[in-house]
């Protein structure tokens, strides 16, 4: 389902950009995927016809303790510039209207939850880049926009200079207290919050090398994965072939372990039982298995 989700986005910047469209892969229902497609062009085509200029997949960084944002535009499929100090997002859909309104929207395939914080923070970090460099603007908004094969529900909210302000001061107040030292606390809002620090947190890398010791000591293991006494550090940024093959080794491991134990609570959900979790529930959906809103 992820897969379908990156698929559908690329395919909608490739869309906005004038490029060919390549044809949904084999293993995509293309029915349902046309369907989204086709919902999600039509309410492109409409709102765009309004806007003095439209840019889809912008990246955008901030450096929330001195209130400073910058624009990226040569930054592609998340690959962001090493800064130290700065936070950075991409927007599907940004743009100014011709009445001066400036809007960030996104594409949601799958579930909603916590789309309002993560647009809005983008949303302060377009207008903090933008403003800069002498951009006036109307007004501002933010645009969740659900999609499926059965059609395309924005779901706007407006905002004022100064509640974009007020937010860039919260920003700057939490990026503030991240250097000070504390336990990750991992869960639910890791996800659903979709927290930009995911990817680095010591708390869900210390999960991954769990997994993939468990998977050693049950003896599934890779190619020179070592015994957990004689673990290194796994990185995004290997410097060696060595270094690389072993982070390969050690997240093949721990990917197989947890694919594992995910089939467990699958099962266990499917027989009735519930998977519930601060507020949240996953649970099987049109979209697959997602975290919800717990009813």
């Amino acid at each position: 389902m992820r897969d379908n989700g990156i698929t559908f986005h690329t395919w909608m910047d490739n869309y906005n950009k004038d490029i060919v469209t390549p044809d949904p892969p084999k293993t995509t229902d293309q029915t349902k995927y046309l369907g989204m497609f086709q919902h999600a062009t039509a309410w492109l085509d409409e709102f765009r016809v309004d806007q003095a200029w439209l840019h889809s997949e912008l990246v955008v960084g901030a450096d929330w303790v001195i209130g400073k944002a910058d624009v990226f535009h040569e930054a592609k499929d998340r690959d962001y510039p090493h800064m130290p100090g700065y936070q950075f997002g991409t927007a599907d859909i940004v743009a100014k209207s011709d009445s001066g309104v400036l809007t960030v929207a996104d594409w949601k395939t799958g579930g909603t939850d916590g789309a309002e914080q993560q647009l809005l923070t983008l949303l302060t970090a377009f207008y903090l880049a933008y403003t800069a460099h002498g951009e006036a603007f109307t007004g501002y908004q933010s645009i969740c926009l659900q999609v499926n094969e059965r059609g395309c529900w924005p779901h706007s909210r407006s905002y004022t200079d100064n509640q974009l302000k007020a937010h860039a001061s919260t920003m700057g107040f939490v990026w503030e207290d991240l250097d000070k030292p504390k336990e990750p606390v991992p869960g639910v809002h890791c996800v659903v919050n979709y927290c930009p620090h995911l990817a680095y947190c010591s708390a869900i890398s210390g999960q991954v090398l769990d997994s993939a010791s468990k998977d050693v000591e049950a003896g599934l293991n890779g190619p020179g994965v070592p015994s957990k006494g004689f673990m290194k550090n796994v990185t995004d940024d290997p410097k060696s072939s060595e270094e690389a093959g072993y982070t390969m080794a050690i997240l093949a491991a721990a990917k197989r372990q947890i694919k594992y134990i995910e089939s467990g609570v699958k099962n266990y959900v499917r027989s009735g039982g519930k998977a519930l979790y601060d507020g949240y529930e996953w649970a099987d959906g049109s979209t697959g298995f997602r975290w919800r809103k717990a009813k």
